[in-house]
């Protein structure tokens, strides 16, 4: 049986970037917008859910997602979709073009990012071959996405070894790599600065905070049925203060 290959440290990095702009409120906006804008009879807005929260809580509209074989009313705007996903969350948040996939299932479907996040191009840094034409016809959004992502190229000799490349990086990286780095940088972008964390404890973060109006001690019983945790009232609301300052 072949050994799996771990996750390296580029991909974690963007992974743990995406969850974290995820969570945040204009990114959600985002996302209900869209869903208004192309299914409006799958949305409910707030307003008319407001005579069921007797507790007078916030409360946000209801999404009714298709199935993803009852998509295919959206193929005929797939791309003004694609180009709208592009700018306000590819472009946006400085991720690179795999993640519109998600993006995409999570808007229509309502499914979970992970499910769509398997792509080993997600990293901050990719192998590409040159020569080799891509087996699409791209538009200009998606290749000027692209560099924007990926806007510094290392050319590799296909005689070098894994000693001479590593010996390269190692020597120019201070010199001649870092400072190209730096002229494309966004200083109010995180990707690359941020801590790694445990995906699951991201992903059991997340669905604290989706459920942070309900009572805590339902909170604690959907993390426990889904995770087999057994958090503390304390620590659900520690949680959820952490995501608050994050938004």
């Amino acid at each position: 049986m072949p050994k799996q290959k771990q996750p390296s440290e580029s991909r974690k990095k963007a992974l743990e970037y995406f969850y974290e702009v995820s969570a945040k409120q204009d990114f959600n906006d985002a996302v209900w917008e869209m869903r208004a804008k192309y299914m409006p009879d799958k949305v409910v807005p707030a307003e008319y859910l407001s005579s069921d929260n007797p507790e007078d809580k916030p409360v946000k509209p209801r999404f009714y997602p298709v199935s993803l074989e009852g998509e295919a009313f959206l193929y005929e705007k797939t791309e003004q979709i694609e180009k709208e996903i592009r700018e306000k969350f590819i472009k946006k948040y400085a991720l690179n073009n795999s993640f519109a996939y998600a993006i995409w299932y999570h808007i229509f479907h309502d499914l979970d990012f992970i499910t769509y996040l398997e792509d080993e191009n997600l990293g901050l840094c990719k192998v590409s071959d040159l020569k080799q034409k891509p087996k699409h016809k791209y538009g200009k959004t998606h290749i000027d996405n692209e560099l924007a992502a990926y806007p510094l190229a290392i050319k590799i000799s296909p005689y070098a070894s894994e000693r001479v490349i590593r010996d390269f990086i190692t020597k120019e990286f201070k010199t001649s790599i870092h400072p190209l780095q730096l002229k494309y940088q966004n200083p109010k972008i995180k990707l690359g600065k941020l801590r790694v964390k445990d995906p699951a404890v991201t992903k059991r973060n997340q669905l604290i905070w989706s459920l942070r109006d309900l009572p805590r001690i339902e909170i604690r019983r959907a993390v426990r049925k889904q995770t087999g945790e057994f958090l503390d009232e304390g620590t659900v609301n520690k949680i959820i203060s952490n995501m608050r300052k994050e938004v």
